[in-house]
Order: C-alpha cells, then sequence, then structure tokens
C-alpha cells in the first residue's frame, strides 16, 4: 500500500462520491498520499442525461456552473481530516466527464483512482453508462469503487 502516493478522486456531489473522498482520506492517512479531487461541471439538457458540449454554452453559464463545482469540492474538503487538508488538492473543470476525467488521470498520473458507484440512478446509468465502469475500463491505474 505505500506505492500509493497519489489518489484521484471524481466527485459529483452525490452520496457516493462523497463516501468515495472519505475513503481516500481513510486510505491517505495510511500511506500519506496527495488527494486530487476533481469535479467537472456539466450543463444536460434533460434528454438521457445529454451532456451539450462547451463550445455551445455561453461563458457566463460557464462561470455559474464552475461556480456551483466550486462549492461541491470546497463541501467535500471541508469534511476532511485537518491533516488530509494540507494534501490534497482541487480541480473543478467543466466538459464531457468521461473525456474530462480520463484527460486528468493522464495528467495526474495517480496510482489509484478512487469513485463512487454511480451518481445516477440505475435507469440513467443503462441509458448512457456508467462513468464508474467507463473509468475501469479505461484508466491506466487501478480504480477502487466505493459503495
Amino acid at each position: 500500500m505505500s506505492n500509493f502516493q497519489k489518489f484521484f478522486v471524481p466527485i459529483d456531489g452525490s452520496d457516493a462520491s462523497l463516501r468515495a473522498v472519505a475513503k481516500a482520506a481513510e486510505l491517505a492517512a495510511i500511506t500519506d498520499a496527495t488527494i486530487y479531487m476533481i469535479y467537472v461541471a456539466t450543463l444536460k439538457t434533460g434528454l438521457r442525461q445529454h451532456v451539450v458540449d462547451t463550445n455551445e454554452i455561453p461563458p457566463d453559464v460557464i462561470e455559474t456552473l464552475k461556480q456551483e463545482g466550486t462549492k461541491v469540492l470546497e463541501s467535500a474538503f471541508k469534511d476532511l481530516p485537518p491533516q488530509r487538508k494540507e494534501k490534497t488538492i482541487m480541480c473543478c473543470e467543466t466538459g464531457m466527464p468521461k473525456k474530462i476525467i480520463l484527460a486528468k488521470e493522464e495528467e495526474f498520473a495517480p496510482d489509484l483512482i478512487i469513485m463512487g458507484t454511480r451518481g445516477l440512478n440505475a435507469a440513467q446509468s443503462v441509458l448512457i453508462g456508467s462513468l464508474s465502469q467507463y473509468m475501469v475500463e479505461h484508466a491506466s491505474c487501478p480504480v477502487l469503487i466505493v459503495k
């Protein structure tokens, strides 16, 4: 476990993602790992959770989405133990979650991705696919899924 020095934790504010943050903090206390938390702000059309391309979104709407994402990150951050806060980096992006999270995973080069089972309900997951399943299939490092 000592080889795990960087944890990558995509969050969306769901209970499952917040449990993933808690698990990352628990494991980081053992390994003294750095935690990279990311929130990808998206605008959904309401049709099968279709995500709108950021090129189609006005800049003021993007800024509002990022502000909301920052609130989610800050809320998760405030619940971390003090010693974990010192080694936590937060990142808020806009775009297609699967693409952005995979690109940031490559950039951060974590030893382990820790994420919740899903932020979507079961029916939505069947329609568009689970982000956690996508990461298990495409990430270049191990993925720990937290229920």
